[in-house]
């Protein structure tokens, strides 16, 4: 079963720090409320998550694919953080797990498949059109 925890984060680029560190949403959100009149952000993470993934194997992985012809494809790996798909009028940019940069390949050209399926060649609607947990 995961475990979670919610963490409480005021202020902003250099000057964020972690307020406190809870077991349950409820008590994250009643002392926001409280003490600090809603003026932090919630963040929920789940534990162990990222050794999990390392664990099997897994690293992180950069995708830009192409919407329209004279666009490179590009597949680099990076630092991990929230995966996310979104579109510009010449490609997709993406970032999710995989083994590997063949594998990340793969799973890319699945999404931008499912991508042109649903919204057709069109790109560039700013659309964060996928949006997951670390």
């Amino acid at each position: 079963m995961e475990q979670k925890v919610y963490v409480l984060e005021s202020g902003e680029y250099s000057d964020k720090q972690v307020e406190g560190v809870f077991s349950s949403i409820e008590d994250a959100m009643r002392v926001n409320e409280k003490l600090f009149g809603n003026e932090c952000s919630v963040l929920t993470f789940t534990l162990d998550k990222l050794a999990e993934k390392e664990a099997q194997g897994l690293r992180f992985f950069f995708v830009k694919l192409p919407l329209v012809e004279g666009v490179k494809t590009e597949v680099w790996e990076g630092n991990p953080e929230l995966p996310y798909m979104y579109d510009v009028p010449e490609f997709l940019m993406m970032c999710f797990w995989a083994k590997d940069k063949e594998e990340a390949l793969k799973i890319a050209m699945e999404k931008r498949a499912k991508y042109l399926e649903t919204y057709g060649k069109v790109g560039g609607m700013g659309y964060k059109v996928e949006w997951g947990e670390r």
